[in-house]
């Protein structure tokens, strides 16, 4: 199942890395936009899969989960957290999505390692 992600979503992943890889992230400014676009797209995402009845199937899910370390690392930076829309991801209600979702923030979280 990872593979089948992986080769499916390869061209996604490589635009993502090219519209973040300018970024100097060692410069305040620019690390604070890599973490509030982080958290614009995260923490609605998590959020919804915490709903999700079959979030938990997954083992570990909770631990997996990077919210609270986006929303600490923005206030170590003195910068708010980004309104986010509150829209119900009602695809969010299989197994597979979960997954798949759970999948890509993994990678991200890793840095695709």
């Amino acid at each position: 199942m990872r593979d089948i992600l992986k080769t499916q979503t390869r061209d996604l992943h490589i635009e993502l890395d090219e519209a973040f890889s300018e970024l100097k992230l060692q410069n305040h400014h620019q690390y604070g936009k890599f973490l509030i676009t982080h958290a614009w797209v995260i923490i609605p995402l998590e959020k919804q899969l915490i709903r999700s009845e079959k979030f938990n199937i997954i083992p570990t899910a909770e631990k997996r989960l990077r919210s609270s370390s986006i929303k600490s690392d923005l206030a170590c930076l003195a910068l708010n957290e980004p309104e986010t829309n509150s829209t119900t991801m009602s695809y969010i209600n299989a197994l597979s999505e979960i997954a798949g979702i759970m999948y890509v923030l993994e990678g991200s979280r890793l840095g695709a390692k």
